[in-house]
């Protein structure tokens, strides 16, 4: 990063507009990982309830998965923007 920065200021580049994609990039990381950890973490009991009642495709994507992962991705997405204010 010090390397675009020192890029930006050197041509003087508008700040707001080159360094949102550094934020960006340094922050997709919080968010990925959380929902990595959300999806390893899923419960294989309800894998199972899911399966027994045939909840299969579309709705088990928005039935099951995704409310399961979604505190990961709450969390994810504020240590993200803490990560962003930092950045």
């Amino acid at each position: 990063f010090p390397v675009f920065v020192v890029l930006i200021a050197h041509y003087d580049l508008s700040p707001n507009i080159w360094l949102s994609p550094l934020m960006i990039l340094g922050t997709q990381w919080y968010i990925l990982f959380n929902v990595i950890a959300g999806a390893s973490a899923f419960p294989s009991d309800l894998k199972e309830a899911a399966r027994s009642f045939h909840i299969e495709g579309w709705r088990w994507l928005f039935k099951v998965i995704l409310p399961g992962i979604f505190p990961y991705y709450v969390t994810g997405a504020i240590t993200a923007s803490g990560g962003s204010w930092n950045a």
